[in-house]
């Protein structure tokens, strides 16, 4: 079985496969092997979804978009409601079934349904949030990494911004690169 966002129309919200008798299941995954999982999984045949977001994460001391699952350490799997989960919890990469009262939850189709509408090639697309003038924001990167600051404005530079800064008991006007800024 392929990954999501490689199979065909016929699985989109309210297709064909809407009422095929299969549940989707909630799986966990060992640390930072959701793709590991996923791929022994369609090894043996499962239909499986693993959304994907695009996130901003440092590295050294630039932001870069990196493609990281949109819930780490959980993955998406669809089969009838009365197989079993033996074969799936020995698969390399799964931790776990997600199971309250020591029984596999079910996770409802409009939830999966949703978070695969909004995937565009696998991917959850996240919008980048407006910053206002008084809006809290982390700086990320540059001289004043891990400080907090005001956002001010935007400047005619579309990649720079004006933030106030307290440096040593005086608010200053700063321009930062604006992939440093995240919202607080």
């Amino acid at each position: 079985m392929k990954p999501f966002h490689e199979q065909p129309a016929d699985n989109a919200p309210g297709g064909p496969a809407a009422n095929d008798g299969l549940s989707w299941f909630c799986l966990q995954s060992k640390p930072q092997k959701e793709r590991y999982a996923e791929t022994h999984l369609i090894r043996q045949g499962c239909e499986v979804f693993l959304p994907l977001a695009r996130v901003r994460k440092m590295s050294g001391d630039r932001p870069v978009l990196r493609v990281c699952p949109l819930f780490p350490r959980y993955l998406f799997l669809r089969q009838p409601a009365d197989a079993g989960f033996s074969s799936i919890r020995s698969t390399r990469g799964v931790a776990s079934v997600v199971s309250f009262g020591g029984k596999a939850a079910p996770v409802p189709d409009a939830v999966v349904d949703e978070i695969q509408r909004r995937c565009t090639d696998g991917i959850v697309e996240f919008e980048e949030p407006e910053l206002a003038a008084g809006s809290p924001v982390r700086i990320l990167g540059g001289p004043y990494r891990g400080m907090e600051a005001i956002f001010q404005r935007e400047t005619s530079d579309q990649d720079r911004v004006i933030v106030l800064l307290e440096i040593m008991a005086s608010v200053a006007q700063v321009s930062i690169d604006r992939n440093f800024l995240e919202s607080c």
